[in-house]
């Protein structure tokens, strides 16, 4: 009788093992199944984002009154063009990537949504913005007269609404002509010393070779037309 008990004892646990195994692959197949079909999607919506792009490029499609010409060539002149250039990027986080197009007086950044190209952010045409490769965005104002230096950081949600900035600056004090220790530099609103000021802003620019400050990180591009012609 103990024998036969054992017995049935064991083939209960094999029954609900064997249950339980089946549930967990049934699961497991089922979340296979499902992020199959999340990246089919998404790689249609790419396909579908990146063809109505490459019209909007050719000039066969527009978004409302912006059109390439619109972006490329100055008023007056149709036999010119704008340097121009434009990258295929996803600034939103969506894992589509956005059209920014960028030429000497504009800078759209398009994206694709519910089946049309509609516009993501109008960063035209001051102060000169820049894309980088986190999906974040930095602006920058130039000021000759005394010589100045403005930057903004911004992050911006999936429909281009500002979610975090800061701000960093530095201002030719004493108007020698050079950024020194004597002149004023700021960062999100509080003075700082020349020093420290390069530390804070060192993931942000850089000073490169030719001593030039650069954006660090910007996303990379393709050139349509190399300068105003």
């Amino acid at each position: 009788m103990i024998k036969k008990c054992k017995i049935m004892l064991l083939v209960s646990i094999f029954v609900l093992t064997a249950c339980t195994n089946s549930e967990g692959k049934k699961t497991s197949d089922n979340s296979v199944t499902s992020n199959q079909q999340e990246n089919e999607i998404l790689s249609t919506e790419v396909e579908k984002a990146t063809k109505a792009y490459n019209e909007f490029l050719d000039n066969k499609i527009s978004v409302g009154k912006i059109d390439m010409n619109f972006i490329t060539i100055p008023t007056g002149e149709p036999n010119s063009h704008y340097g121009t250039k434009y990258a295929l990027f996803d600034s939103n986080g969506d894992e589509i990537p956005e059209l920014h197009i960028c030429s000497a007086r504009y800078y759209y950044v398009l994206t694709y949504i519910n089946e049309k190209l509609t516009i993501f952010k109008n960063l035209s045409p001051n102060p000169q913005y820049y894309a980088l490769k986190n999906g974040a965005f930095i602006s920058h104002l130039f000021g000759g007269g005394p010589l100045s230096d403005s930057y903004c950081y911004y992050i911006f949600d999936y429909m281009g609404n500002i979610v975090w900035t800061v701000n960093f600056s530095k201002y030719d004090k004493n108007q020698n002509g050079v950024y020194d220790k004597n002149d004023e530099y700021m960062f999100d609103g509080v003075k700082v010393s020349k020093k420290i000021w390069g530390a804070l802003t060192e993931q942000y620019i850089y000073v490169d070779e030719d001593g030039i400050e650069q954006i660090r990180n910007e996303i990379e591009w393709t050139v349509i037309y190399e300068k105003t012609t």
